[in-house]
């Protein structure tokens, strides 16, 4: 069973962030409501260190993008990345790992579990990522679903123990 972190609201909105890159130096950016750029913003505590990287990767404004963004992102969070070192990956590895916990699709779980093992592809073509359902879902074999289906307006969020990584697929 898998517990509930979060909640995404639904609304419209837009909101002003100063967001601070991995040179401190500071973005304007407008942060479309219920994008899932606004889930992780609103969330930092949790998922900083993915954060991290997505500015590093300057995927920020296909994460806010609310009219021709649909996506699946397995998200993990803070703890998974406790044998990284964010600072020393460079901005290609970024691209890398952000790119290979995105679906292109929005997928929700009632579809991975028409079958107990299926293999997608992330954004990073060359990557493929392998579901398995039994009373849980696992990535690859050693990644867990934390919490499945946080719908925002761009996608669905699985949050993720750890990160998936690209050349481990």
């Amino acid at each position: 069973m898998t517990t509930s972190f979060f909640k995404a609201n639904h609304y419209n909105m837009q909101h002003m962030y100063n967001i601070y890159d991995t040179n401190e130096e500071i973005h304007k950016l407008k942060i479309n409501e219920n994008s899932i750029l606004d889930f992780l913003l609103k969330r930092k505590q949790y998922f900083s260190n993915f954060l991290s990287l997505i500015f590093k990767s300057s995927y920020e404004k296909f994460l806010n993008d609310i009219e021709y963004t649909n996506i699946t992102l397995f998200l993990p969070i803070n703890e998974g990345f406790k044998n990284f070192n964010i600072n020393n990956i460079n901005k290609s590895r970024a691209i890398e790992l952000v790119s290979s916990c995105i679906l292109n699709d929005r997928i929700i779980s009632e579809i991975f579990q028409t079958t107990k093992a299926a293999y997608y592809f992330s954004r990073n073509r060359s990557n493929k990522i392998l579901l398995q359902i039994d009373d849980k879902i696992t990535i690859n074999k050693d990644i867990i679903v934390l919490q499945k289906n946080i719908n925002l307006e761009n996608g669905i969020i699985y949050i993720i123990n750890k990160p998936i990584m690209p050349y481990l697929i």
